[in-house]
């Protein structure tokens, strides 16, 4: 089997394709995301007997990214994984395997991708992280991200928004 070339590998916060040229509009690229505590969750029991859930503390930070490929030389079917590491240990925190399939091996294939979300929750610690791109067993694209403590919350503050 030819190993795929990878031409490109950007996360992001979203990839658009245009309809009308095909074109790919990657859209708010990042290497940094934030820790957060976890949003607390209670259910309440309304009179209409009803159960809601309500959170409390902080309940924004980073959605479910986009990963923007492009590669050549894939050729039919061929197996993919992308490794979310943390990089103090070489811990795999998540997998994420998938499947592409190609005719022309001498095209540039461009590929966008939906992600889980990557919103890594304390007590994870502040660090170095990768998203790796993995084909037969090898490691042949890297997309590294620094997680680092929310400002606000470890600040005493309360963020009321």
């Amino acid at each position: 089997m030819v190993k795929p070339v990878l031409q490109a590998m950007v996360l992001a916060d979203h990839v658009y394709q245009d309809r009308q040229s095909g074109k790919h509009i990657i859209a708010g690229t990042f290497t940094q995301i934030q820790l957060r505590q976890p949003p607390k969750v209670t259910e309440e029991v309304q009179e209409d007997g009803e159960k809601r859930k309500r959170f409390s503390g902080p309940i924004g930070g980073m959605g479910s990214p986009y990963l923007y490929l492009a590669f050549t030389g894939l050729r039919n079917s061929q197996q993919f994984c992308l490794q979310l590491v943390d990089l103090s240990d070489a811990k795999v925190l998540m997998e994420y395997p998938f499947k592409l399939e190609f005719e022309d091996p001498v095209a540039i294939a461009e590929v966008s991708l939906g992600m889980p979300h990557l919103q890594l929750a304390m007590p994870r610690k502040s660090g170095s992280y990768s998203l790796d791109l993995i084909w037969s067993d090898e490691q042949i694209g890297s997309w590294r991200i620094e997680a680092v403590a929310d400002p606000v919350e470890h600040s005493g503050e309360k963020n009321d928004s």
